[in-house]
């Protein structure tokens, strides 16, 4: 809520409107309800007050209403207003036991509309020592009572404040036929011991049930807070919608967890923008010069409170302020008049919830015939602060009950806050690029992203005019936002199909550049292509079936494939089928090719490409192989002595994999590449009895040749670490063409028989030999020290790969 001055608007109540028949008798004086009958109906006066102002009074001596005034300031309205007073007594009424009209009804009429300043009806009454009297409107065709704000209560008088005489129908403004309206209206009267005695005073507004789900942050029409727009856009709801349409919390959005609030509260755009719009509507500017009311007196604040929800049963407005003029809005729901609690749902704490999921019971004390000072903050994110004063409006006074309704009917129809919030186009790759709209057709797996708002206050510096968002996954996660240091740009890695993601749009205004602007769920139809198998690994002269598997959703026309086999053959073209035959002639390794078509406008909606290797015999057998080892003969030399050594330290015969564990490896083989990953415990040498233990973890990783006559390339790495003490030796390795030598089938006694593939560099081997390294942290347990050293030569003699299969 914005800062406010030392006084603020008194509002007004409102329902709709009823035509003045000029007569001073009712011929149907009871209305529409029947909840007050009335007799006769009186005329009183009847005035004009021009646009200086004055004042309206009753001169009619023995009346009771005798000296009644009605005062209008200057420049109220844009025109003159007749004001009519009449009365009529109250014969009965269907309010139940709490209700006591201490005057009779009076009726005042006039040519409608909002005052720009408050307005002060004095009324004079006869209050009894030990009785409280406030005023209420009365609307003859719903038959129900509304709260006026005091200003004033005396045995003599009372003086009530309104800057609208709302209709005693339910008439819209917006549609009276006639030039005038009348309000009713009669104070009441209640034993203070009656009061006094009320302990649970309930509305049946229940948080978490009928207030917002969403959490007070502000918003761009509204940066210091939306408060007083939540909490009235909640109750006008509760009364005017619940019924109808359901309870209120969680109604609205789509991503719907009730214990955590603060996850994902922006989803809610238009209930959102509507308590946004509201907050705007209130116009707390043009309100500052306004008086506020009971200042000085909580008491008339806390019976009033009382008062009005025991006979409306209704949910009431409060208004809180602090000594530094700034104000909070919440809805006061229940009521202990003998504890001194007045309950209430704080917009800041939805359902009672703080951001982190605990809860949180909000409740404003009345003790020692004062209130208590409140802790709270204009908006959740702002420092905290202490309201120590308190204001009761009724639940009209803020604003045109007509004013919802229209607002509404525009949150129905998705345009809310389209008058007051900025416009704004989510780019996808730059800003006049495509827009990116709801089933978004996305040819690739990475998005780009910009918004832009061409009338926003304010946008990214350095930037055509762009704003910071967030983007969301359908679980409410965060996956990247826009903002200054992406330069207002995000960009993302999507998967294949229907993605939904959402999307908070911030608006730069005030210097600060994430106020709520809007929220929205935009699917994005990632479309991807594969082609299964891929790889193939196939024999010449067979037929083999190629399948294009579409992720995504393409467009309704999009069935025509066509295929290229990357053989020379010509292209393919299927329609309504995403399937192909062919049959290759020639050994080799091909890149097959699919694009999609849209039939409709011919172009290409996804490809996709694999590969085929058309083997030979022997490469079949080398793609059955299961285990993999390599062997290297030759001599390291690292950079540091050795303990206890005068040269430097020289390490022969590393292996990768030691022999004695090579049957427990798995290869995996993909096409014509192959990995392996290992993890072996063994114990530190041969014989060994103890219980310290070697772990080698290791991968190897490497491709043959299409003949399966050569291993193309290899890359080894391995790390072993001794239990004892952690010292560990660190090896990689890669290496290159390593020629096919023999295969021999090897017999086991111990283990199971296996067939062994070697490929063995008996010459040249350094120059297949394109890196090695080798680090090891040695332990010396003389002097307790750790040595650590790094290989900076090597020569290698020999070079032997192994692979194997199970017999």
């Amino acid at each position: 809520m914005k800062h406010l001055v030392a006084f603020l608007l008194i509002i007004l109540l409102m329902f709709g409107c009823k035509k003045d028949d000029s007569n001073p008798v009712s011929s149907n004086p009871n209305g529409n309800n029947g909840n007050i009958k009335i007799g006769d109906v009186v005329d009183l006066t009847t005035q004009t007050i021009n646009l200086n102002g004055g004042t309206v009074t009753v001169t009619k001596p023995g009346d009771p209403l005798n000296g009644l005034t009605v005062t209008i300031q200057p420049n109220s309205f844009t025109q003159a207003q007749t004001i009519k007073i009449s009365s009529a007594p109250i014969s009965s009424h269907q309010l139940g036991q709490y209700f006591n009209p201490l005057t009779s009804m009076i009726k005042i009429s006039y040519q409608g509309g909002f005052s720009d300043k408050t307005m002060r009806i004095k009324v004079p009454i006869t209050l009894p020592a030990g009785k409280f009297a406030m005023g209420f409107f009365y609307n003859e065709q719903t038959g129900k009572l509304e709260g006026i704000p005091i200003e004033k209560l005396a045995s003599d008088h009372i003086i009530i404040a309104t800057k609208y005489f709302p209709t005693n129908t339910n008439q819209s403004l917006g549609k009276r036929t006639s030039a005038d309206i009348v309000c009713d209206l009669v104070i009441g009267v209640i034993d203070e011991s009656v009061l006094a005695g009320q302990t649970i005073i309930d509305t049946g507004f229940k948080p978490g049930v009928d207030d917002w789900e969403f959490i007070n942050y502000g918003s761009y029409t509204a940066t210091d807070g939306i408060c007083a727009g939540m909490t009235l856009s909640a109750m006008w709801y509760y009364l005017e919608r619940k019924n109808t349409d359901g309870a209120l919390f969680h109604k609205y959005d789509t991503f719907n967890d009730k214990t955590k609030p603060g996850k994902l509260w922006q989803d809610n755009p238009r209930g959102y923008r509507f308590a946004s719009v509201i907050q705007s509507d209130l116009n707390w500017d043009a309100r500052a010069t306004e008086r506020l009311f009971q200042e000085g007196d909580p008491v008339l604040t806390w019976k009033a409170f009382a008062l009005s929800m025991l006979l409306t049963k209704e949910p009431q407005y409060v208004s809180l302020r602090s000594t530094t003029h700034i104000g909070h809005a919440v809805v006061a729901y229940q009521m202990n008049y003998q504890t001194g609690d007045l309950m209430v749902s704080d917009p800041n704490y939805p359902s009672g919830y703080q951001t982190n999921g605990a809860t949180i019971s909000r409740t404003i004390k009345f003790i020692g015939n004062k209130f208590n000072p409140f802790p709270a903050s204009l908006k959740a994110d702002a420092n905290a602060t202490v309201f120590d004063t308190v204001y009761y409006y009724g639940k009209t006074t803020m604003i045109d009950w007509d004013k919802f309704k229209t607002r509404w009917n525009e949150v129905q129809a998705g345009t809310i806050g389209n008058d007051k919030f900025p416009t704004y186009k989510l780019y996808v790759n730059s800003v006049g690029g495509p827009e990116l709209t709801d089933n978004y057709q996305l040819g690739s797996d990475s998005l780009k992203i910009l918004c832009q708002s061409t009338n926003s206050s304010q946008f990214l510096t350095g930037t055509d005019r762009l704003q910071a968002f967030y983007i969301y996954d359908q679980n409410g996660t965060q996956l990247t936002k826009a903002d200054f240091n992406s330069k207002g740009i995000a960009k993302l890695r999507l998967g294949k199909g229907i993605i939904k993601l959402g999307f908070y749009i911030c608006g730069a205004k005030n210097n600060y550049p994430e106020n709520y602007v809007d929220f929205k769920w935009i699917n994005i139809n990632s479309l991807g292509m594969t082609i299964d198998p891929n790889p193939l690994n196939g024999d010449i002269n067979k037929e083999y079936t190629f399948t294009a598997n579409v992720q995504g959703t393409p467009p309704t026309n999009a069935n025509k494939y066509v295929w290229n086999f990357g053989d020379g053959t010509q292209d393919v073209t299927v329609i309504g089928s995403n399937t192909a035959k062919h049959t290759y002639s020639t050994g080799g390794t091909f890149t097959v090719s699919v694009k999609l078509y849209d039939n409709t406008t011919n172009n290409v909606v996804i490809s996709a490409a694999s590969t085929v290797n058309m083997l030979s015999s022997f490469a079949y057998e080398i793609l059955a192989t299961q285990s993999a080892e390599i062997n290297l003969t030759g001599v390291i030399v690292y950079d540091k002595y050795y303990p206890n050594s005068t040269v430097n330290y020289i390490y022969q015969n590393p292996s990768v994999n030691l022999f004695y564990q090579r049957n427990n490896q798995t290869i995996t083989w993909t096409g014509l590449s192959f990995s392996v990953n290992y993890t072996f415990k063994f114990p530190p040498y041969e014989g060994y009895t103890g219980s310290d233990t070697l772990t080698a973890n290791g991968t190897i990783n490497g491709s043959i040749s299409q003949d399966g006559k050569t291993i193309s390339n290899i890359t080894a790495h391995e790390k072993v670490t001794r239990r004892a003490n952690d010292s560990y030796t660190d090896f990689t390795l890669i290496i290159h063409d390593i020629p096919f030598v023999n295969k021999t089938d090897i017999g086991c006694a111990t283990c199971q028989n296996y067939r062994e593939y070697m490929f063995d560099v008996s010459s040249s081997v350094a120059s297949k030999i394109s890196s090695l390294q080798m680090t090891e942290k040695r332990y010396d347990s003389t002097t307790g020290q750790y040595t650590t050293m790094n290989s900076i030569s090597y020569n290698m003699s020999a070079v032997y790969v192994y692979l194997r299969k199970k017999l």
